[in-house]
């Protein structure tokens, strides 16, 4: 435990190089926690798949190491993104499944990860295509809201490009409900998605009891929401524990 504690200050010092000799000696020593940080370094620098056959064996330890993290810690942020990729990707020693992509991207999306969150919003399109044959739009069935929502957290509202911003066009044109060609100058449209789109109140009203409300984002907002919440609570009592020791965190983005 002192050695684990010794090593934290150390990293929110910014004396990157002593908290992972730290970390290698408890490793040493046998204590599983080390083992699971210095696994995350080396996941830090593999958490994409390479393109390169020379990488392969770089790819398969990054697979054993994220599946070792995650047994080691279940809600492992670094393991999921890796897993979400490898297995999005056909990586690693691992078959190609947007399902199981899915099941590990979401946690990393959902704790603030951009590129899992633009990876999560491709799987999520890709795991629809392939269950129903194509991507369906019909309410309580579609993939649309949720790929969007993610897509655009990833990208930004204002980017104007990708197939993502094609879609978005798409469901522009006609009522999500009549399927009539809509007048884009007087168009209503979800304000908690805003992924569907309709020529009236009453067609708005039908989408949402046909099933639109199990599509919609709205719940998924709240759930963040709370999590949010709940993360800077935590985040605040670290960083009073560790101006108590005379510590000041420095930025992350100097992290190697």
């Amino acid at each position: 435990d002192a050695l684990i504690g010794l090593s934290n200050i150390n990293s929110l010092r910014g004396e990157y190089d002593e908290a992972l000799r730290l970390q290698e000696y408890a490793a040493s020593l046998g204590d599983m926690r080390a083992v699971g940080y210095l696994a995350e370094m080396f996941l830090q620098r593999h958490a994409i798949p390479s393109d390169a056959d020379a990488d392969a064996d770089a790819d398969v330890t990054a697979v054993n190491l994220a599946t070792v993290s995650a047994t080691l810690q279940t809600r492992n942020t670094v393991a999921s993104k890796v897993l979400g990729n490898y297995f999005w990707k056909g990586k690693g020693g691992l078959t190609h499944s947007p399902v199981l992509a899915k099941h590990y991207l979401r946690y990393s999306a959902e704790s603030g990860d951009r590129w899992s969150m633009f990876s999560y919003a491709t799987v999520i399109i890709e795991a629809a295509i392939g269950c129903y044959g194509c991507l369906s739009l019909r309410p309580g069935f579609s993939a649309v809201p949720e790929a969007l929502f993610w897509y655009r957290l990833a990208i930004g509202e204002d980017s104007d490009s990708g197939a993502f911003k094609r879609l978005e066009e798409k469901i522009r044109d006609c009522c999500g409900n009549c399927h009539e060609k809509l007048n884009k100058d007087k168009l209503l449209c979800c304000v908690e998605c805003k992924a569907a789109f309709f020529c009236g109140k009453h067609c708005q009203r039908a989408h949402w009891n046909a099933g639109h409300k199990r599509d919609c984002v709205k719940s998924l907002k709240k759930r963040l929401k709370a999590t949010e919440d709940s993360l800077m609570m935590a985040c605040s009592g670290v960083l009073e524990v560790a101006r108590s020791y005379g510590v000041e965190p420095t930025n992350r983005n100097k992290r190697p």
